[in-house]
């Protein structure tokens, strides 16, 4: 006799869901006022305990100087507030065109099965002329969200 294969139910790919938590925007959000920190996207996901999770924020902006520096964190909880997850600090580039800002950030493992928050924000830390928009449209949407880690 040959091999005998036990199983039940066959797993599909789309069974596999990793990503738990997505916030996308379709319009521009406040331009930055000063040195004033802009909370721009907010996901909410369930964790679960012990697993680690991936929070990614993607979004274009556009700059008018390249005179003053930004930083953009991703906070836990909603608003400015929050505590720091992560932050990068960046100079925009004066251009029409939108440059994209990518920040992925490892977060956990979660210490219960709960609801968790996260927000995305910009904040000028140097200078005093220039402003940044963080752009969303139709053909580019921002967006900020939560998937389950490898």
């Amino acid at each position: 006799m040959g091999a005998v294969i036990l199983g039940g139910n066959p797993t599909k790919v789309t069974d596999v869901t990793r990503r738990v938590g997505t916030t996308l925007a379709t319009s521009n959000a406040s331009t930055t006022s000063g040195t004033t920190e802009l909370a721009v996207d907010q996901v909410t996901a369930n964790v679960i305990s012990g697993n680690r999770y991936v929070i990614r924020w993607v979004f274009k902006y556009t700059g008018t100087s390249t005179a003053d520096q930004y930083v953009v964190r991703i906070r836990e909880g909603s608003g400015t507030g929050g505590a720091e997850v992560d932050s990068v600090v960046f100079i925009p580039q004066y251009t029409a065109n939108n440059i994209t800002l990518i920040m992925d950030v490892d977060w956990g493992p979660a210490v219960s099965t709960t609801s968790r928050t996260w927000t995305g924000t910009v904040q000028r830390i140097s200078g005093t002329t220039s402003t940044v928009t963080p752009v969303g449209g139709s053909t580019f949407r921002r967006r900020l969200t939560v998937e389950l880690a490898d």
